[in-house]
C-alpha cells in the first residue's frame, strides 16, 4: 500500500511538472537567423536589410498567426494593425522573411516570403511612402537573440529598420522598443502574433 500511495505522487508530481513545462514553452517557438542565401543576395545588390525567422507551433492545428509592419514617423504611428496586416491564417510555413528595398522613387517596397523544406512558399509585396530623409543614418536588426517562447495573443516586435533624428549621428542601446520609437525620426516595425483556436471557431 505505501509503494502504491508513493506511486501516486510521483505520478501526480510528474504529471504537473509536464503541465507547468508546457504552459511554459508557450503556443509556439520562434528563431532569428543570421546567416541565409536570401541576406547574401541582398547584400551582394545592396538592396537593403532582410531578416528571417523559423518558425515552431507547438500545436499547428489549434494556431493561427498575424504578421504586420507598424510605421513610426517622429514617435507617432502612421498606421493602425488593420491597415497594415500582411498576411494571416491557420498555420505559417517552417521559415519566412522581411526584406526592405528601398527604390529611391518616393517609395519602399517591403517583401514577405515565407519557404517550407528549402523550397520557396509564397511571398507578398507591398509598397509604401518613403519617409526615409537623405542624409541621416539608418540602422536595422532583430529585437530578440536566438529562440523565444510565445504567449498567446501576445505581440511581439521580431526586428526594426529605424532611421535617426540628427544627421551623422545614430543612438544605439536603447532600454525598450518604446524608447527606440520616441527617439526615432522614422522606424519599421515587424509584428508577429500567435493566436489560440477555440474548438467552436
Amino acid at each position: 500500500m505505501h509503494y502504491f500511495k508513493c506511486f501516486i505522487v510521483f505520478s501526480f508530481i510528474v504529471l504537473v511538472a509536464c503541465s507547468s513545462s508546457a504552459e511554459e514553452e508557450g503556443i509556439a517557438t520562434i528563431e532569428q537567423l543570421d546567416e541565409f542565401e536570401t541576406k547574401e543576395v541582398m547584400n551582394r545588390l545592396g538592396l537593403g536589410p532582410v531578416f528571417e525567422f523559423d518558425v515552431t507551433y507547438h500545436q499547428p492545428e489549434q494556431s493561427e498567426f498575424e504578421l504586420w509592419l507598424e510605421v513610426y514617423k517622429d514617435g507617432k504611428l502612421l498606421n493602425s494593425k488593420k491597415e497594415s496586416l500582411m498576411v494571416s491564417g491557420r498555420m505559417l510555413h517552417d521559415s519566412f522573411g522581411w526584406a526592405i528595398i528601398e527604390s529611391g522613387q518616393g517609395n519602399v517596397t517591403i517583401k514577405f516570403y515565407e519557404q517550407r523544406n528549402e523550397e520557396e512558399g509564397g511571398a507578398y509585396t507591398t509598397k509604401l511612402k518613403n519617409h526615409f530623409e537623405e542624409g541621416y543614418p539608418t540602422a536595422s536588426g532583430y529585437l530578440f537573440q536566438g529562440t523565444k517562447d510565445l504567449e498567446a495573443g501576445k505581440e511581439y516586435a521580431l526586428a526594426f529598420y529605424r532611421q535617426g533624428a540628427q544627421k551623422n549621428q545614430l543612438k544605439t542601446g536603447y532600454d525598450s522598443v518604446e524608447d527606440m520609437i520616441d527617439e526615432s525620426a522614422l522606424i519599421y516595425l515587424l509584428k508577429f502574433q500567435v493566436n489560440k483556436i477555440e474548438e467552436n471557431e
